[in-house]
């Protein structure tokens, strides 16, 4: 058994694409915004007493954070552990 024959570009470093057609990035709608955050808050409330619980307080996880986040783009969260990440 042989394998077939494979055409391909007649000199090294030829264009596949065709002449006059600029190469596509394989990725569609690159820019796109897939996520867009405004303004979060996460406050969790601070109760105090055993028999009648009482509201003292919020610890805040997360303050007036704002995020877009575009096709293409990786994000990273960084952060101690305990502070809100999730």
């Amino acid at each position: 058994m042989t394998a077939p024959a494979r055409m391909g570009p007649s000199e090294p470093g030829a264009a596949a694409e065709p002449e006059g057609r600029p190469p596509t990035t394989g990725v569609r709608g690159h820019g796109e915004t897939l996520l867009e955050i405004r303004d979060m808050k996460v406050y969790f409330p601070i109760r105090d007493g055993l028999i009648i619980e009482r509201h003292v307080g919020d610890v805040r996880a997360v303050d007036d954070v704002s995020l877009t986040v575009k096709r293409g783009e990786t994000v990273g969260l960084v952060g101690e552990s305990g502070c809100g990440k999730s």
